[in-house]
């Protein structure tokens, strides 16, 4: 620990959820309301006991938060109270209940500002996310009233893949109503939020909507008051951003930073509709225990309403102790307990990563923000050094490292414990299999574990897609490509056909009509579907040994696999295990507890679906040149449909081999069998194709190299 690295608190903001009870049924709740009354909430009594704690920590802004605060029919009572005790109030509402009526009531507490949740601009698609028809007109009414009245207004708008393209509508939207202030909030899967995980910006597509928000801030000026929230990453941005400006001399005159990038006054954990301080009183992304606490309706306190760690409960000690001496908020307060990236990142004191983020994805709100696309000086100074000593690929003498590799791609037990399993077949610990997956992770080996589902089996139709992109569309036509949910891998070869990528859709989408959309907005005339007609291989498993100078996988007969009838459980958990697995003793536990099932249940099956081929591999996701596999070859012949049985069959049986299949050709694309080829130099990768072509009597072939991989992931399949 060093004094730099320590955060001193100052309590700034504080949400409380004074009911969890609301009058809508929300998409993205993170509180997953269901109903108006909750038992257990706290009574209006302790709710005074609790603001005079709060008072006792200076002035900090009290933002009466749900739910829906206003189903609380005292919520007029403990507004006044606050107000009493010298606290500046402010609420977050969906705005559907601000009657004028409760409006004046609102203003005479003295209410200072209002946020009101609106995620789209039109009425038919708010009042879809919100569970309820009228709920936008409500809306709509509620902010006029409450403006009358004297009030000021907020807007909120919690963003993902369904209204992204709508933030010009609702920053137009913002204005037209009159309200100060706007902010979009970057959605953190949570509560009900879980089931939007699939429509969530995907990490490239958060920073690009980070830096639209920065340029569209600088071109609105004093107009409204506009930032984003639950992105703490933004302070990063505006810090590069800036000095980007200031290097090529485009610098204007210099404007206050954002203020505080926290939470959801709106059902969620509490933004700030207060004032906007710049730079000089808040200077830090995440706030959570460090200038934002979150209490919720039954008293518990914690970093925010998304980060369901709790600190201690006000029922059992004050929240000054709670503030000032849990374990939990100090172990944020100290920037040195920062894991993976974060901890090891040049903005770490600026921003901090989203701790609720980190929980949801790993288990461990200490580790990295698993949504910044950001790579810290430190560790590409590493791999700098790696690459200049000869060993940028190298897992070094690490025997361990290197069988625990092989084990959890080929290996991976479905176990309560599987960490625990593996830990035995190595002869380590639990906790050190545990820290040496996350070390794997943070160098970049590992890049996620978990289950490897069959598209075909769920319904979801895939092809291989070539395009030829001039050199003018290039980063476009691959921009579009990685903010694609459907794309998994992304690779240009060095061929005129020059952009190739895998792409998936639902069952009730026609391949033909999306790949005319992505060539239109890429502005690309040649795009070639190479859709499978039959498999001989799939599966990887790249050896990290020295002896180990292939991959093994999966051998089919030719038949494709098909569409697989799917039960309400089956899809239950589908849809639940698309994540990366915990780094916790009993991850699959975790994941159970998301889906309201036991572990056994949840592993039982999981081993169903395994036998059934809906998952083809339960399998961590390596990244291959890291290991020292850096050529890879995409090697194509033309085969008479004859020989084609044989001569796939005999390829898909080399190990270097990974993939093995016979494709759709078109006049443009004559070969048919193809075959991704893996070695460690692109030497060895074509002596391997030239084997290949005399073991089959194929005459000719042709080997598209990787000279870039700008996508590969494991994509999810909503069923």
């Amino acid at each position: 620990m060093s004094d730099s690295s320590i955060i001193i608190p100052r309590l700034q903001l504080v949400a409380w959820e004074i009911t969890r009870g609301c009058n809508l049924f929300c998409a993205h709740c993170r509180a997953a309301s269901d109903g108006v009354h909750y038992s257990g909430e706290l009574t209006t009594g302790e709710c005074f006991k609790v603001v005079d704690q709060i008072a006792e920590m200076g002035k900090p802004i009290l933002i009466l938060s749900g739910g829906e605060p206003l189903v609380r029919h005292d919520v007029y009572e403990i507004g006044r109270y606050a107000v009493g005790k010298g606290l500046r109030v402010v609420m977050g509402s969906n705005g559907t209940l601000l009657t004028s009526e409760v409006a004046a009531r609102l203003k005479e507490i003295p209410l200072s500002r209002i946020s009101v949740s609106l995620d789209f601009p039109t009425p038919e698609l708010q009042d879809k996310f919100r569970g309820q028809k009228g709920a936008y007109e409500a809306a709509i009414a509620g902010i006029a009233n409450a403006r009358k009245a004297g009030i000021e207004i907020q807007i909120n708008s919690t963003i993902t893949k369904l209204n992204v393209t709508y933030l010009n509508d609702l920053l137009a939207l913002a204005q037209s109503v009159g309200a100060c202030a706007f902010h979009p909030f970057l959605l953190v899967p949570t509560g009900r939020g879980k089931g939007l995980e699939s429509v969530a910006l995907s990490p490239q597509e958060y920073e690009k909507t980070l830096n639209w928000i920065y340029d569209r801030k600088k071109e609105l000026g004093d107009a409204i008051f506009f930032k984003p929230t639950c992105s703490p990453h933004f302070l990063r941005v505006t810090k590069q951003r800036e000095k980007e400006e200031r290097l090529s001399g485009m610098a204007s005159k210099p404007e206050a930073a954002p203020g505080h990038l926290g939470g959801h006054p709106g059902g969620h954990h509490g933004g700030h509709p207060g004032g906007h301080p710049g730079m000089e009183s808040i200077t830090r992304g995440c706030l959570a225990g460090t200038g934002f606490a979150f209490i919720s309706h039954r008293g518990d306190v914690q970093g925010c309403g998304y980060f369901n760690v709790s600190a201690g409960s006000v029922r059992e000690k004050s929240f000054v102790d709670i503030w000032n001496n849990s374990e939990l908020f100090n172990s944020l307060r100290d920037m040195d307990n920062y894991k993976g990236k974060c901890g090891i990142c040049e903005y770490r004191k600026i921003c901090g990563g989203c701790r609720a983020r980190a929980y949801e994805e790993t288990g461990d709100y200490l580790e990295g923000e698993p949504y910044c696309v950001y790579e810290p000086v430190a560790s590409r100074q590493a791999v700098s050094g790696r690459h200049a000593n000869g060993d940028s690929h190298s897992l070094g003498t690490n025997e361990v490292d290197k069988k625990l590799l092989n084990l959890i791609q080929s290996d991976f037990p479905l176990v309560r414990e599987p960490y625990h399993t593996l830990g035995e077949k190595l002869g380590v610990s639990e906790d050190e299999v545990i820290s040496r997956i996350k070390e794997l992770k943070d160098k970049g080996f590992v890049r996620q574990i978990s289950p490897v589902f069959d598209p075909r089996r769920l319904g979801y139709r895939s092809t291989l897609v070539a395009m030829e992109a001039p050199a003018s569309r290039l980063e476009q036509a691959e921009q579009l490509l990685i903010d694609h949910p459907g794309v998994s891998h992304g690779y240009e070869r060095d061929h005129k056909f020059n952009l190739w990528f895998t792409l998936a859709i639902p069952p009730a989408g026609e391949i033909a009509a999306e790949l005319r959309k992505l060539s239109d907005s890429a502005g690309v005339e040649t795009v070639l579907a190479l859709p499978a007609t039959r498999l001989f291989k799939i599966g990887t498993y790249f050896a990290s040994d020295d002896e180990g100078i292939g991959s093994t996988g999966t051998q089919f007969d030719g038949a494709l696999p098909v569409e697989a009838v799917l039960s309400d459980l089956d899809k239950k958990v589908i849809n639940g295990m698309q994540q990366d697995l915990p780094l916790v003793r009993e991850p699959f536990g975790m994941i159970a507890k998301q889906l309201g099932m036991s572990d056994e249940e949840l592993l039982v099956q999981c081993r169903s679906l395994l036998e059934r081929g809906i998952i083809r591999r339960f399998s961590a996701a390596v990244n291959h040149r890291r290991i020292g596999y850096t050529a890879n070859a995409m090697t194509c012949w033309g085969v008479p449909s004859g020989k084609v049985d044989e001569a796939g069959k005999k390829i898909a049986a080399l190990r270097e081999v990974s993939h093995c299949y016979e494709r759709r050709t078109n006049g443009s694309w004559p070969y048919n069998l193809f075959a991704m080829i893996h070695a460690r130099d692109e030497e060895t990768c074509r002596k391997i194709a030239d084997s290949a072509s005399r073991e089959t009597g194929l005459a000719s072939y042709v080997a598209l190299f990787s000279t870039k991989e700008f996508k590969k992931t494991r994509i999810k399949y909503p069923v």
